[in-house]
């Protein structure tokens, strides 16, 4: 951080750490970062901010090992190739 702040409000926190309000929302309401209202005004400390950049999960699906990944495809290619041709690589990709 930049510039040293008491608090942060919802929006300078999401801009903060490159995530929407509505991800702060819901981390806030999940008890995952600490916040609390003054009148209509939720604020977060830089402290509490820190702590939840430290744990947040990024999103989305995990990346396979590319290595391992292609080894497998070169498997199943060559176990469906000794089967029945084309057909059963796609099968085989369908069910993995």
């Amino acid at each position: 951080m930049a510039d040293k702040k008491e608090f942060y409000t919802m929006g300078e926190a999401a801009d903060e750490l490159k995530i929407t309000r509505q991800a702060i929302w819901h981390a806030i309401t999940r008890g995952r970062l600490a916040a609390f209202r003054h009148e209509h005004i939720v604020l977060i400390t830089p402290e509490n901010l820190e702590l939840y950049r430290g744990t947040r999960k990024k999103g989305g699906r995990p990346f396979k090992d590319k290595q391992k990944a292609l080894a497998e495809l070169r498997k199943v290619e060559k176990q469906a190739v000794r089967n029945r041709g084309r057909g059963a690589v796609l099968a085989k990709l369908k069910s993995a």
